[in-house]
C-alpha cells in the first residue's frame, strides 16, 4: 500500500520565515517512517524532483490551536494548497513551533486534509529525529499522541524518571 507525498514548504505572506527542509532532509524521514511501518506493508513514496512546492500563507505559518481566533482560517488556506495534490497527502512544513498540547485538540484529527509539520523540533532526546514527518502523518490519520508529556529535554526527563522513584512506568506510553 503506498501513499505519496507532497511536501509544501510554508513562509509568512511576504516570503519570510521560509521552512528550511531540503529534499535529503524528507528522504530520510520518509526512510526512517519506511523502515519503522515495513511489516505493515504501508509505504510512503515522496520524489524529490516533482513532489517539494513552496507555499506563501502567514495564516498557515503562524496557526496554533483550535481556540485560536485563526485557526477556521488556517484549516482552510491548508485545506486549499492540499486541494492542488489530488492522490496524495500533503505535508505543510513551517518554521514556528506547534503548540501541541497532549491529550487535547491540536493539529490532529482527520477533519482537515493536509499534515502539518514544524521544524523547530529536530532533536528527540539529544540526537536527531528522524519521526517528524511520520508524527505529523499519524495526526493526520486521528492517531493522538501516547505518550502522557513531551520533555524539554533529557535533563528534564531524568528528573521526571527521578521523581517518580524511579519507576519506568512513568514513561509508559511514550
Amino acid at each position: 500500500f503506498s501513499v505519496h507525498l507532497q511536501i509544501v514548504r510554508i513562509s509568512n505572506d511576504d516570503g519570510s520565515e521560509m521552512a528550511n527542509i531540503s529534499p535529503d532532509d524528507v528522504i530520510r524521514q520518509v526512510n526512517f517512517a519506511n523502515d519503522l511501518l515495513a511489516s505493515s506493508s504501508i509505504r510512503f513514496v515522496f520524489d524529490p524532483q516533482t513532489d517539494v512546492d513552496l507555499a506563501q500563507s502567514s495564516v498557515i505559518a503562524n496557526m496554533l490551536t483550535p481556540d485560536n481566533p485563526d485557526w477556521q482560517a488556517g484549516m482552510e488556506a491548508g485545506d486549499a494548497i492540499a486541494a492542488k495534490y489530488p492522490g496524495k497527502i500533503t505535508v505543510l512544513v513551517r518554521s514556528k513551533p506547534i503548540l501541541e498540547p497532549t491529550q487535547s485538540a491540536g493539529f490532529l484529527w482527520w477533519d482537515y486534509n493536509f499534515a502539518i509539520v514544524s521544524l523547530t523540533q529536530t532533536q528527540t532526546c539529544a540526537q536527531q529525529d528522524n519521526s517528524i514527518i511520520l508524527h505529523a502523518l499519524g495526526h493526520y490519520l486521528g492517531l493522538g499522541n501516547t505518550y502522557p508529556e513531551a520533555y524539554a529535554d533529557a535533563d528534564a526527563a531524568a528528573a521526571a524518571y527521578e521523581e517518580s522513584g524511579y519507576s519506568l512506568s512513568a514513561f509508559d506510553g511514550d
